[in-house]
């Protein structure tokens, strides 16, 4: 039977107790408090049922059927070949610590200071890749993404928001280097500012050929009437609506669409590298963030627009 000296209810978090009414799931055996196990419906590691991460008895590192990992410590069952927490052999040499890392890792990234997704510790595993690499390919804020992607693996929810996809959605592929992602998003964005455009470019025409007009649109007044068909103006705000939509639906799906990425990064890293420490470098090099790239596209935006409005200036000026 279970022993459930200083064994914990997953769903309150509380100690079992002598004479707790306790149940324990038919699929994986987790022991439950049996109001908490009817007020949450279901076992508490449903979503893991059948994976590798199922809840299992835990061990007595005495116990003489057991090895434990030396990696990360996890207490396992003889007949298992690979630690059934980090999946390294159990002959296999532990992992080397995040500052013996080639290129270096900053241990921070395993211990952020909140996030509402858990933390993934530096001998931990995530969708097959070992923290470690994925901080190393990942590079800053390594932190922040490291337990959504734990949280999309093992509930299969691909919705975590994130704000700033949501705010700077272009911006954001670009920095986090997702190049085919980055060009789809700024097409979209940019069809999507055409009836500004169009409405902008008709009234400056209006304001042209009336120069009253134009003296008054200087001096904080609005583009002239009738210079823009009620249909562009309908535009614009269709135009609105989906680039608020359009935001929203990358907030919600940014960090899957982040994960979906690394994962196929680190597999071609995989397929063309033997070495460990060649695999690391190019892990660091295709992955990380390209804030240079991004200050050279807002650099150019903002020439462009300014040469823009410059010239129409000059013209009516």
């Amino acid at each position: 039977m279970l022993d459930l000296h200083d064994k914990t209810c997953p769903i309150c978090g509380k100690t079992f107790a002598v004479g707790d009414d306790v149940v324990v799931c038919p699929h994986c055996g987790a022991p439950h408090h049996r109001e908490c196990w009817k007020k949450n419906g279901r076992c508490a590691y449903a979503s893991s049922h059948g994976t590798a991460e199922q809840w299992r008895p835990p061990l007595d590192r005495e116990d003489d059927d057991v090895w434990v990992c030396g990696n990360c410590g996890t207490v396992n069952p003889t007949e298992s070949e690979t630690c059934r927490k980090c999946g390294r052999a159990y002959d296999e040499p532990p992992l080397p610590q995040p500052e013996d890392q080639t290129p270096p890792v900053d241990p921070a990234v395993f211990s952020p200071p909140y996030t509402p997704y858990g933390e993934v510790p530096s001998d931990g595993v995530v969708g097959g890749e070992t923290a470690m690499d994925l901080a190393t390919f990942l590079g800053p804020n390594a932190g922040y993404y490291l337990p959504r992607f734990q949280y999309i693996e093992q509930s299969r929810n691909p919705v975590s928001w994130n704000w700033a996809a949501a705010l700077f959605p272009v911006e954001w592929l670009l920095y986090r280097k997702m190049e085919k992602a980055f060009f789809l998003a700024f097409a979209v964005f940019a069809v999507l500012a055409i009836p500004y455009v169009a409405v902008f470019v008709l009234g400056w025409r209006a304001m042209a050929a009336d120069p009253s007009a134009l003296q008054a649109f200087l001096s904080g007044g609005e583009i002239p009437e009738g210079s823009t068909p009620a249909w562009l103006f309908l535009l614009t705000h269709i135009a609105s609506l989906l680039s608020l939509a359009l935001r929203g639906a990358l907030g919600m799906r940014a960090n899957d669409l982040y994960w979906r990425h690394t994962k196929h990064r680190m597999k071609k890293a995989h397929a063309g590298n033997a070495g460990e420490t060649g695999f690391r470098q190019t892990l660091a090099q295709k992955g990380g963030v390209s804030p240079g790239w991004v200050a050279l596209y807002i650099a150019v935006l903002t020439v462009a627009t300014g040469a823009v409005i410059f010239l129409l200036l000059w013209q009516l000026l």
